[in-house]
């Protein structure tokens, strides 16, 4: 029996052709790629905080990868004003930036390092006070007698005290110089620099002082003269033992420690040039310098308030405060006490600057209250 030829159109026969084509549920899409995080470019917005890679450090250009298409430009307008930062930093570190544009004309998004470069400069200042190194700072101006300073856009003061001698006469010739400084206090928090330039430029002096502060404890009381006022309080010089000792001490007495009353203004109290007595509060050894009181030279009012008032005494005061709650009375030089609004007759209230006539409601000398009530001057128009 002859073979029957099987037929090419046969459907058993696989063909490529025949092959069947793939399922919608199985084709990938542009849009299924982009939803996939493996093949997606990241966006950002303006103002995100980002985590970055340094990818290439140059004078004119800093590249940071952030895991877009493209690496991210530092602000060419800030690269200057933190270029310092890459004294430090180098390709392959990791920085923190803010993105200031999405995207530039070379297609590039634009990030900002000065928030990093300025956490960077404080933790550089935190490490030289620490280790007691110097730092180099630049004049930007005089006020008060004092000397403003520049480090790497960180704002900071020299006192009156710290400045050498030699440019004490005319601070303003520094004006614009660099200078060699070390730092005596240090706050981020309270925005608080203040450094010294005879730290660096009189060591031999500082150390002499030093060996001074050893005979002196806290407590003593000593003759000063007053060398400087300022808003915090005064700047002051102990008197030497000898007048051939070229070692002078030097102290601060601070606003709150001028006289027992509130002082607002320490030039109200005190010039330049007059004899005080201070009492020794603490001494500072690194910087050579002594706290000190003024006010703690004489007795405290309050130790004899206690026995001298008592509830119910008629008192004639001095109004010297007024606040939503009530006034404040001076009764005596040092000693205030709040008459509470409740205390005070409707249509009566005082005025700073009045004298009133009070009586005692209650007396705390351990927390330096007394509570009192004005007085009325007239009677009310009930009892007329």
């Amino acid at each position: 029996m002859p073979r029957v030829k099987r037929s090419t159109t046969d459907k058993t026969k696989k063909s490529p052709e025949s092959k069947p084509s793939k399922s919608s549920k199985d084709a990938i899409t542009m849009a299924d790629l982009l939803k996939d995080k493996r093949h997606s470019v990241p966006s950002y917005s303006l103002g995100e905080m980002i985590e970055g890679t340094l990818s290439s450090i140059q004078p004119k250009e800093v590249l940071v990868d952030i895991g877009g298409k493209a690496n991210a430009v530092v602000g060419h307008k800030e690269l200057e004003e933190i270029y310092d930062l890459f004294n430090d930093y180098k390709v392959g570190d990791k920085v923190f930036g803010r993105i200031i544009s999405e995207e530039n004309r070379e297609g590039r998004v634009v990030v900002s390092l000065k928030r990093f470069a300025f956490d960077h400069r404080w933790k550089g200042l935190s490490k030289a006070y620490k280790e007691g190194e110097k730092i180099t700072v630049v004049v930007r101006d005089i006020v008060n007698g004092g000397i403003l300073i520049d480090h790497n856009t960180i704002k900071g003061y020299i006192p009156p005290s710290h400045i050498d001698p030699e440019f004490k006469d005319n601070p303003a010739s520094l004006r614009g110089r660099q200078m060699e400084v070390k730092i005596l206090e240090l706050d981020r928090e309270q925005n608080r620099f203040v450094v010294s330039q005879i730290l660096v430029t009189r060591k031999e002096e500082i150390a002499a002082k030093r060996n001074i502060l050893k005979g002196i404890k806290a407590g003593d009381v000593l003759d000063a003269v007053v060398e400087g006022v300022v808003p915090f309080g005064l700047f002051v010089r102990i008197n030497p033992k000898s007048k051939k000792d070229d070692v002078v001490l030097e102290g601060l007495v601070h606003i709150s420690e001028i006289a027992w009353e509130k002082v607002e203004d320490p030039a109200d109290y005190f010039s330049e040039g007059d004899d005080v007595k201070v009492k020794v509060l603490d001494k500072d050894e690194r910087e050579a310098k002594l706290n000190l009181s003024i006010k703690q030279t004489t007795e405290d009012p309050w130790v004899q308030i206690a026995k001298k008032y008592k509830q119910g005494d008629m008192v004639k005061g001095v109004v010297t405060r007024e606040t939503a709650y009530g006034v404040f009375i001076e009764i005596e030089k040092g000693v205030e006490g709040l008459a509470h609004i409740s205390n005070i007759p409707s249509g009566q209230e005082p005025d700073v600057g009045d004298k009133v006539t009070t009586q005692v409601d209650t007396i705390d000398p351990n927390e330096r209250r007394i509570a009192l009530s004005v007085i009325p001057t007239e009677k009310p128009v009930m009892y007329r």
